[in-house]
């Protein structure tokens, strides 16, 4: 009995440890893709805003 509650314990801090580097990996690729997209809109802005676009 004890064995098992260790083998489902190891397996749930397993599956969340999964869970939370997807999760991280999930989020950097989302704030690169936003920082991304701002630094381009920014620019374009002030290439705009310029009269050089």
């Amino acid at each position: 009995m004890l064995v098992f509650v260790c083998l489902c314990l190891g397996v749930l801090f397993f599956y969340s440890f999964i869970l939370l580097f997807f999760y991280s990996l999930f989020f950097i690729l989302y704030s690169l893709f936003f920082y991304s997209a701002g630094v381009v809109f920014f620019i374009s802005f002030v290439f705009n805003f310029f009269g050089l676009g």
